[in-house]
């Protein structure tokens, strides 16, 4: 039995009851503290997650057997959607929000990275975020990361956890690699060269690198490791192509609000002469 884990803090928006109504629910299961909904269909199960204490209610849930984090439209984690999810499905959820939307459009509930909320409903930032997402519809998903990780490092890392920056300059511009946090790649990708020089320099500092060949940096996120670039999305084979809409737009106002915002000293790198 597979299981869809949609989380949302707005269970009854239009794009959550969409979602279960694609899977012919057929039984529903609350948990006592009512922050967990499971909702059974004839092959899969989406599960309503309504905050971190569903999270670990979920975790305590046995009889399950695949559990993927599917945040309100999309496989955050670099999951395959696919098999968990039909194509008309997949073609629904892709299909039905722009990146503007994704921040504030009723059919997702309105979904804003948890802890990042004060930051992205200035009315500035959503101003930029309009100008950005009418620029990445002229670009017919010639870019990346896919739309629904564009803010992946938000999700990782709420604000009040972070313990360190590390500033690049745009997403990997080959296809499959980029996913939202700067210098890692999706799942099923080695170390891009630029992350192996960095692997490099770890290690000549006499630290350790568990899996030099991976490119997961899934343990520094966890860590409160704030990895974002100055773009964060690239056009296909083209680096720097995104540079200019974000740098101009939203970058700025998202490091001067995390400097004015932040009530701790924080560590602050950036790595490569664009990021300076």
């Amino acid at each position: 039995m597979a299981l869809v884990v949609v989380i949302l803090y707005h269970a009854e928006s239009e794009f959550t009851q969409n979602m279960l109504s694609h899977i012919s629910v057929s039984k529903i299961f609350r948990t006592p503290s009512k922050q967990l909904e499971l909702h059974r269909g004839k092959d899969k199960w989406i599960a309503l997650v309504k905050s971190q204490k569903g999270i670990d209610e979920l975790a305590r849930v046995k009889s399950l057997s695949k559990v993927m984090f599917y945040r309100r439209d999309c496989d955050i984690y670099g999951y395959d959607l696919s098999a968990l999810v039909s194509q008309t499905e997949i073609e629904m959820i892709e299909s039905c929000l722009t990146l503007y939307e994704y921040i504030t459009s009723s059919a997702g509930g309105g979904y804003i990275p948890h802890k990042w909320e004060p930051f992205f409903r200035l009315t500035n930032v959503r101003v930029a975020l309009k100008k950005i997402s009418d620029f990445l519809k002229g670009e017919r998903d010639e870019f990346f990361p896919p739309l629904h990780q564009v803010f992946t490092i938000f999700d990782m890392v709420p604000f009040d956890e972070i313990r360190a920056i590390i500033i690049g300059q745009d997403p990997y511009h080959n296809e499959g690699q980029a996913m939202g946090i700067a210098f890692a790649t999706a799942p099923g990708n080695g170390a891009p060269p630029s992350l192996k020089n960095i692997y490099k320099e770890v290690i000549a500092t006499g630290w350790k690198v568990a899996k030099p060949a991976s490119g997961n940096l899934l343990p520094w996120v966890k860590q409160g490791v704030f990895l974002i670039n100055t773009a964060l999305t690239v056009h296909k084979h083209q680096p720097g192509s995104h540079s200019r809409i974000w740098t101009d737009k939203f970058t700025p106002l998202l490091f001067e609000w995390i400097n004015s915002n932040c009530k701790r000293p924080l560590v602050v790198i950036m790595w490569g002469n664009h990021a300076l």
